[in-house]
């Protein structure tokens, strides 16, 4: 068996899985995050370690046999910014991906290193590590002075269960000091900013066996001591993985926390001067380029507490028969958390255009749904313009591919087929099995791709999305000039 672990935003997942990939049992438990400050976000490491632990619990009750175990493999969120101490601490919470308090950090980089930063393969934004690690030396100098290692996400897990330090090309990829050229810490922007070489982890294929689990770990969880730890990828690349897009132009799209369009590449192309982020794949010697919508579930979390309603129910108010009826909608500005893909705004607020008398809650859950499709639209129009081939098929996953109206506006809006797999709750944790099963068949492990929903262009709904797509970019360009954009 193997054990795949996941670290989302909101919760950890954790799935095993048979040599075959068929799920044997699965678990998950919730996080918190704290929001202040507007767009400021973080998690306390040590609570991802207790999740971790309460899921290996949920699982002894299942009667898991942990000693049949062969591996543990990982995906997690990226970009988190965790800096540890001497001790093998973190010194303060994690900053998150989300976070947009470095923006000042991210102009200071663009302004002064865009050649040495052009390897990354990325434009500096408050996301990315290295704006967070520049804003903890700028303003909190005492916690910047007590750093041993930097470390992302599901790294932190990696040194709880084997005590070693190490990450994998997809998450070096987003802290802007890898060099995706060179496959290699760049050391010239390194040494011009001053940082110390040994703070960062060694860099390792995303499916290497990285090192033996603890002897304590192996006592109280009666593991296999030959058990590996796999080094594991970055939840996009994982999830691209899972879902079968590694052949250059197959695309994937994530409904989650944040959306994410993700492109998978044969050879580094960035596409910096609209904030794409282009990273390793979790596959050797490819690449993802991805843009990235900051509010998805998020925005529908804030939709069910001011309307007192549930997720369920939202997804039952946003179905429709007669579209007709959308065309005098209001249209919703989905920027609560900022835009980052296709414009670099941390600060601007969301608006609803529109607003009338007859305006109802049916009306606006419509319009939020459509307005995060319209900024996938935006993107899509980017890529054709910048002739990246746009293909005619995507898949589609997260918490937002379970409603089907949603995938038929995404589906009709970019003229594409949508596909939705049958294990989408599991992508990035199948995408994480699939190393470890790369480990320990020594590369010859063929996938295993599941059925998916498909979901075709509905070319009525199509001509009234792109006349509001075209109301929606008059409106975005009245409210960036209204916010000095």
């Amino acid at each position: 068996m193997i054990l795949g672990v996941d670290l989302g935003t909101s919760g950890l997942k954790c799935v095993i899985t048979n040599l075959n990939e068929k799920i044997v049992c699965s678990t998950s438990t919730k996080l918190n995050i704290n929001q202040f400050d507007g767009n400021c976000f973080e998690q306390n490491p040590d609570d991802w370690i207790v999740a971790l632990e309460t899921c290996l619990h949920n699982l002894k009750l299942e009667n898991i046999d942990f000693s049949n175990i062969e591996a543990i493999s990982f995906s997690a969120q990226m970009l988190g910014c965790i800096i540890i101490d001497e001790h093998d601490k973190p010194i303060r919470p994690a900053i998150l991906w989300n976070d947009g308090r470095s923006y000042l950090e991210s102009q200071y980089l663009e302004n002064n290193f865009t050649k040495e930063l052009l390897p990354s393969g990325c434009r500096p934004n408050p996301g990315l590590l290295l704006p967070k690690l520049l804003w903890i030396k700028n303003n909190e100098p005492n916690n910047f002075k007590k750093i041993k290692k930097i470390l992302l996400p599901k790294d932190y897990l990696k040194l709880f269960l084997t005590g070693s330090f190490s990450t994998d090309p997809s998450d070096a990829s987003g802290t802007m000091l890898f060099d995706l050229i060179r496959k290699d810490w760049n050391q010239n922007l390194i040494d011009e900013l001053e940082i110390d070489r040994d703070w960062l982890p060694d860099v390792h294929p995303s499916d290497k066996d990285i090192g033996k689990i603890r002897q304590t770990l192996i006592n109280k969880w009666d593991f296999n001591k030959k058990i590996k730890i796999i080094n594991g990828a970055g939840d996009n690349a994982a999830a691209a993985l899972g879902s079968g897009v590694f052949k250059d132009g197959e695309m994937l799209i994530t409904l989650g926390t944040s959306g994410v369009m993700i492109m998978a590449m044969d050879d580094f192309n960035p596409m910096i001067q609209h904030n794409y982020l282009t990273h390793a794949h979790a596959f050797e010697n490819k690449f993802i380029l991805e843009s990235v919508v900051l509010g998805v579930t998020n925005i529908i979390d804030w939709y069910c507490s001011v309307f007192n309603t549930t997720i369920d129910e939202f997804a039952e108010l946003t179905q429709h028969e007669n579209y007709s009826l959308i065309k005098k909608y209001p249209i919703f500005m989905p920027y609560l958390s900022g835009i980052r893909t296709p414009h670099e705004y941390p600060n601007i607020e969301g608006s609803i255009f529109g607003l009338n008398l007859n305006t109802n809650k049916k009306n606006i859950a419509w319009a939020i749904i459509e307005g995060i499709s319209f900024i996938f639209k935006e993107c899509q129009d980017i890529l054709i313009n910048n002739n990246y081939c746009f293909p005619k098929e995507i898949v589609l996953i997260g918490g937002g591919a379970k409603n089907t109206q949603w995938a038929k506006i995404l589906s009709s809006l970019l003229n594409v087929q949508i596909l939705v797999p049958e294990n989408q709750d599991y992508v990035a944790s199948i995408g994480a099995i699939r190393l470890a099963m790369n480990n320990l068949t020594m590369s010859k492990y063929k996938p295993i791709f599941p059925e998916s929903n498909v979901i075709g262009v509905d070319l009525p709904l199509r001509e009234i999305l792109l006349e509001r797509f075209d109301r929606y970019m008059e409106h975005q360009k009245l409210l960036f000039n209204l916010k000095n954009c």
